[in-house]
């Protein structure tokens, strides 16, 4: 049941689908809403956010961008969150990792981890956090561009 997966959340500063995450259960407010921060190497119990890349109505203004790569959802604001389980399988673009750390960069990666500002890292070896297996590269083609992306499988 892949919507047993799904939460959503509110965090103190803007995301950007694709970020690792990490939630805690609510403890004021709309009982099904988490509270969220960004993840750590060290994090077990991760998701990415997920939000639908399309433009939404919040309080008058209407936030999002013309390209679905780029989506942030607003500080304060309800974002949709993927809980990772093991074995789980996610395509992640080139802008989904830290820079200077996505698979092309990184000789002889062959597992992602999540780094810094919740962006994942090529690597060589894993720490204690979640960590994922390196997979095929699989490019996303958006209008006439073909943008780098990698099969990314949850080991650890």
């Amino acid at each position: 049941n892949v919507d047993a997966l799904m939460r959503k959340a509110k965090f103190e500063s803007t995301v950007t689908n694709g970020m690792a995450v990490k939630l805690s259960i609510a403890t004021e407010g709309d009982w099904d809403v988490f509270t969220g921060v960004v993840a750590t190497s060290s994090d077990k119990n991760i998701g990415f956010v997920c939000s639908p890349e399309v433009m939404r109505l919040a309080v008058g203004s209407i936030y999002g961008g013309s390209d679905p790569r780029y989506f942030e959802v607003p500080a304060g604001k309800v974002a949709d969150v993927c809980m990772v389980n093991l074995y789980d399988v996610f395509q992640a673009s080139v802008d989904c990792f830290e820079e200077g750390y996505a698979p092309s960069d990184v000789e002889g990666a062959t597992y992602v981890v999540v780094g810094t500002g919740g962006k994942l890292r090529a690597a060589t070896s894993v720490g204690s956090g979640r960590a994922f297996e390196l997979g095929v590269q699989k490019n996303i083609e958006i209008g006439n561009e073909s943008v780098p992306a990698w099969m990314i499988g949850c080991i650890a």
